[in-house]
């Protein structure tokens, strides 16, 4: 969050991409811990895996459809 906040403005879009759900009995992220962080960032968060191809196409529809909403 430290990078995105020193080098982009305060009204940047941000979507949390959480990959390789593939691996979940591997990961070292608890979902609560997620959803900690995306309560207190105020960013969406969606599992993908790029393996398998589960959301990916999802993911990219709402990364799409914040920035549509940043043009309106």
């Amino acid at each position: 969050m430290t990078e995105i906040e020193k080098y982009t403005d305060e009204d940047v879009k941000k979507v949390l991409i959480v990959n390789k759900s593939d691996l979940e009995d591997k990961t070292e992220v608890t979902p609560e811990d997620l959803e900690r962080f995306s309560k207190e960032h105020g960013i969406p968060y969606m599992y993908t895996s790029a393996k398998n191809g589960y959301n990916v196409d999802k993911a990219f529809m709402k990364m799409t459809q914040e920035l549509i909403k940043v043009r309106e």
